[in-house]
């Protein structure tokens, strides 16, 4: 997938258990690292609402960052994540620290495999 020709190399999502089940609420936090270039791009987004067979959102929080170093854009957008509301909210708070080690995990990954790629 891409985004405004940044392609996505590490998401992950973390949110209620039964979101996904109509008649339930949902509140989701997404993290990922995209790349473009150079550049890499960081982003940290909550969304929530109701699902009533289909996703009727009520609210959304997105940061971002972008640098040339994954790792670092990736804690900029961490850090700008705790100025808002998705920090404060002691559950969204979890699911935050929780998406961001599983995209710090995959991002490891997407990164060790590019690098093993090029050397060939």
């Amino acid at each position: 997938m891409s985004k405004n020709g940044f392609k996505i190399i590490a998401n992950e999502c973390v949110g209620y258990e039964y979101g996904c089940v109509p008649g339930h609420q949902y509140d989701d936090v997404w993290v990922s690292v995209s790349k473009r270039g150079k550049v890499f791009r960081a982003e940290i987004k909550q969304v929530w609402g109701n699902n009533q067979g289909f996703r009727e959102q009520h609210g959304k929080i997105e940061v971002s960052a972008r640098g040339y170093d994954a790792q670092e854009v990736l804690e900029i957008a961490m850090s700008r994540a705790k100025e808002t509301t998705i920090y404060s909210n002691k559950l969204s708070r979890e699911y935050l620290l929780q998406a961001f080690c599983k995209c710090e995990d995959a991002l490891a990954d997407a990164l060790a495999e590019a690098l093993e790629i090029s050397r060939f």
